[in-house]
């Protein structure tokens, strides 16, 4: 975990998924220069146009490249992909504004059922605002519906209330059956309607879960997603974004939780790769 601002927030994981072989670099080096001759691996300077078996650990026409000459097209040509997991909205925010990279987002329209789930079971469970309340928050918790970076309890009870007291407005607005439409499916709306007064709050929840997830779900409910909503990201990026990222976003005046995921980011950039773009590792 990580505190910032005195509140405790999930740590970012990132995984490295792929990375263009550092070969494919050297080949569009030794392309601009008509030098394949001056390699210092054998397997390059005899290229003859093909997919080499093995990568190379080092090359140094890239470090010359990338650290003196400063051509750094040739880092375009090498992508890197990463997984993100417990990162937030907030700051999803803050990263699809660098280019250039490929995102695949989390989505909350088919993600969201949980909270929705949650809420309608304390919701028919319970008549009093307290009694609904504190039941979301125990199925919440206690079916460890994960949805929030954010640690520490009163926190989380404070987004809790936020997206509760959302919920609670828009069904007394436009009334039970309409909110159920749009958040349930055919099945678990006819669960609904049938006497479950001796079901438990978990129970309900638990049979809401099984039944058909509606299609699109979240349309509706997108004012209730705070930017300490988790979610999970799988990009791209060349080299040479990634460099621009990581000069920008791992720095002390780079917005904290950024920060740390730009950390978590550089801490999966292989070696070989990392030497031609951060100079203090």
């Amino acid at each position: 975990m990580i505190e910032i601002g005195n509140v405790l927030y999930k740590e970012p994981r990132v995984e490295l998924l792929h990375a263009t072989p550092l070969y494919v670099a050297e080949v569009a080096g030794r392309t601009a220069y008509n030098s394949f001759e001056k390699s210092e691996h054998e397997k390059i300077r005899e290229w003859k146009g093909y997919q080499l078996k093995d990568d190379i650990e080092s090359s140094e026409i890239l470090n010359s490249l990338a650290w003196v000459h400063h051509h750094h097209s040739v880092l375009e040509l090498i992508n890197i992909s990463f997984s993100i997991k417990d990162t937030s909205r907030g700051v999803l925010q803050e990263f699809s504004r660098h280019r250039i990279q490929s995102l695949t987002v989390k989505s909350t329209r088919y993600t969201m059922s949980d909270i929705l789930n949650a809420f309608i079971a304390s919701y028919i469970t319970f008549n009093d605002y307290s009694l609904m309340f504190n039941s979301f928050v125990e199925i919440v918790r206690e079916c460890n519906i994960d949805f929030l970076v954010i640690l520490e309890e009163d926190e989380v009870e404070i987004e809790l209330r936020y997206i509760f007291e959302k919920l609670l407005r828009m069904i007394n607005k436009i009334g039970e059956e309409e909110f159920l439409k749009l958040s349930l499916s055919k099945e678990n709306i006819e669960f609904c309607n049938c006497s479950v007064l001796s079901n438990t709050n978990i129970e309900v929840f638990n049979e809401l879960k099984k039944g058909k997830v509606k299609r699109n779900v979240g349309d509706n409910f997108k004012n209730i997603v705070t930017d300490c909503w988790t979610t999970e990201i799988v990009f791209n990026m060349n080299l040479r974004s990634l460099k621009n990222f990581l000069n920008l976003r791992n720095s002390g005046s780079a917005y904290p939780l950024m920060r740390e995921l730009a950390i978590a980011i550089q801490s999966q950039v292989p070696k070989k790769y990392l030497d031609l773009i951060v100079r203090d590792k």
